[in-house]
């Protein structure tokens, strides 16, 4: 599967399970290692990616696996008064995937 639409599916999905609004600053990198395992950072600026159940099962269904494990990331702080520059992480491991990145 190509990188690219796999990220796009990513975002819609993502952008389907909440507010819409809210993923303008979304970022979604997607990488395959040797194992096959895909690791997935969402970051996003000024407020938390939030992951619900309903996500996690469209994850799995796109993925074709119920092998997901999700872990909280990082988080920085952006200017005092205004948050400017604020970033929030969530990391998505997702092992047992028949898809694979070309």
């Amino acid at each position: 599967m190509n990188k690219e639409k796999l990220v796009a599916e990513i975002v819609n999905l993502l952008a389907e399970q909440g507010d819409k609004e809210c993923f303008d600053d979304l970022a979604v990198e997607i990488k395959q290692n040797s194992q096959l395992t895909f690791h997935i950072q969402i970051t996003r600026m000024y407020s938390y990616v939030v992951i619900q159940f309903k996500t996690l099962d469209a994850l799995a269904k796109l993925f074709k696996t119920d092998q997901i494990n999700l872990s909280d990331g990082r988080h920085s702080c952006g200017c005092e008064t205004c948050d400017y520059g604020s970033s929030y992480e969530v990391n998505i491991t997702i092992k047992g995937s028949p898809i694979v990145l070309s």
